[in-house]
């Protein structure tokens, strides 16, 4: 992947985010649009964090389950001292 293209989709997610405040409706209209476009293979990764709201979103809505591959989560380690 080059630069140019890794600024074109760091800067549409960003766009996405500020002027459309991504929702879960948001993503699975993302995964038809993919599928439409011949783009089925394309994963959808949702969450980076906090495993709430969005994984009892997706136990609750069927379409949205369909929608997304993986729940992601970011594991902040921490030193402790003893």
């Amino acid at each position: 992947m080059t630069r140019n293209w890794d600024f074109y989709v760091v800067k549409l997610i960003q766009g996405a985010r500020k002027y459309y405040n991504p929702t879960m409706d948001y993503v699975v209209t993302v995964r038809k649009m993919l599928d439409n476009a011949g783009l089925d293979r394309t994963q959808i990764v949702a969450a980076d964090g906090l495993w709430e709201p969005t994984a009892t979103n997706i136990q609750a809505d069927e379409e949205l389950a369909t929608a997304v591959d993986i729940i992601g989560y970011c594991l902040v380690f921490l030193e402790s001292v003893i």
